[in-house]
């Protein structure tokens, strides 16, 4: 059995200008302010799932990227960044990876018994290109979980749970945009691998949470979010407890706090019915 492990992650923090409902002039302060937050929390390291800047133009970007790079260079615990869509309007790779100080390629790492999966799969999108998982990504996703036995958290920025966005400010309309066309592909490698405990995302502006083939899948809030609190900044950010149960609390202006039994990791459920219509199909050929 893996040691109990305790994470803090914050997503979306879209630092720079008000664009709709994001509170982007607030990002600093709230993100600051998480700072406080896990100098007393003491979690054992700290992930960020991308979206760290509101793509204006490469220097307004880049110096919100240094404001938001400041901050999370004064933690004293491990952290790690995901790629998400809008912090490569006008950056480049290159200019994530020199603010930030980290490689932001694929990778993982054990901690306590628990196998970490930081997956920077593709988050290009635009009006006219949507998101997509590469043969390259899904390649290396499956062969990191069959290369350990130890229970898997995949973290992405992009959430792989295919989830309904009816009610969703941005992804109502555009759902399409709010997860991958080939996800089905993600979820059938998780699905197999039979050793992946929890996903984990960002990207869509609120809390969700889905169960599939007994896998939690759990959407964050965004820092600077606002059309779930009325116009205010949630502020929000999430602590996860990692053991026999897995507890997550979003805590800010849209809190939200879920307790799922683990159990075993391989814990598979009964696989869908077909069809109903295939299924009288059956009972007739049968008898």
């Amino acid at each position: 059995m893996p040691e109990s492990l305790h994470l803090a992650l914050v997503t979306d923090i879209h630092n720079g200008r008000k664009s709709l409902t994001k509170r982007g002039s607030l990002a600093i302060p709230l993100l600051d302010r998480f700072a406080e937050f896990l100098a007393s929390e003491a979690p054992d390291l700290v992930i960020e799932l991308g979206d760290r800047v509101t793509d204006t133009n490469h220097e307004s970007d880049r110096a919100a990227l240094e404001q938001v790079a400041e901050t999370f260079a004064s933690l004293e615990m491990p952290r790690f960044h995901l790629m998400g869509n809008h912090d490569l309007v006008n950056l480049s790779l290159d200019d994530n990876r020199e603010c930030l100080g980290q490689d932001l390629t694929s990778s993982s790492l054990d901690i306590k018994g628990w196998h970490l999966v930081l997956w920077q799969a593709d988050v290009e999108m635009t009006a006219t290109h949507e998101p997509a998982l590469t043969d390259d990504d899904l390649a290396w996703l499956e062969a990191d979980l069959a290369a350990t036995d130890l229970p898997a958290i995949v973290f992405s920025h992009v959430p792989l749970d295919g989830a309904s966005m009816t009610g969703n400010f941005y992804f109502q309309a555009n759902p399409q945009f709010g997860g991958y066309r080939n996800v089905d592909e993600a979820q059938r490698i998780i699905s197999e691998a039979q050793n992946v405990a929890l996903c984990v995302a960002g990207h869509v502006h609120w809390n969700n949470i889905s169960r599939i083939d007994g896998v939690p899948y759990i959407s964050l809030q965004s820092l600077t979010e606002s059309f779930t609190t009325q116009g205010d900044a949630c502020a929000s950010w999430a602590t996860l407890e990692l053991g026999r149960r897995l507890r997550w609390i979003g805590h800010g202006e849209d809190p939200i706090e879920v307790t799922v039994e683990l159990g075993a990791p391989h814990r598979r459920w009964t696989p869908p019915l077909p069809p109903f219509a295939e299924l009288e199909r059956h009972r007739s050929r049968t008898g």
